[in-house]
């Protein structure tokens, strides 16, 4: 399962968490993009996935948009068209594939991550191990 969380204030920072089907963690990350969308976190969790050899994956996200966009696609004209493709492109790869909205703050890890990646730089930062309040990463 992959879980990506991402928001906008002054810059986009997501973050993502890999787990088995037992629910046990496998890898998370959390990168601070600038001025980027959501569409580039899952962008992102894609690559990861692809990388680690992941080949079932939930993906679940806390914009409804835009797991509406990626399964029911949108308007060519659209600016998030390209992005659209790119996932659609990655998601491919992949043996098998379930998007579903869900919010952030339902996974501990993920709202974790997603609080302690504000303070990260520019970039992505992977983890092999689950993060907790009292080591921070």
């Amino acid at each position: 399962m992959l879980m990506v969380h991402g928001i906008l204030r002054e810059v986009m920072l997501c973050v993502g968490v890999f787990r088995d089907s037992a629910g046990r963690f496998l890898k998370g990350y959390s990168c601070n993009l600038g001025n980027y969308s959501i569409m580039h976190a899952i962008i992102h969790g894609l690559n990861i996935a692809t990388m680690n050899g992941y080949q079932n994956l939930v993906v679940e996200s806390d914009s409804a948009a835009a797991v509406k966009f990626i399964t029911h696609g949108c308007s060519p004209a659209h600016l998030c068209a390209p992005l659209i493709q790119d996932i659609r492109n990655l998601a491919a790869h992949l043996q098998q594939i379930l998007w579903r909205h869900s919010l952030c703050e339902a996974n501990s890890v993920v709202d974790l991550l997603f609080k302690k990646g504000q303070d990260l730089p520019l970039g992505l930062h992977l983890l092999d191990r689950a993060p907790t309040p009292a080591r921070g990463y």
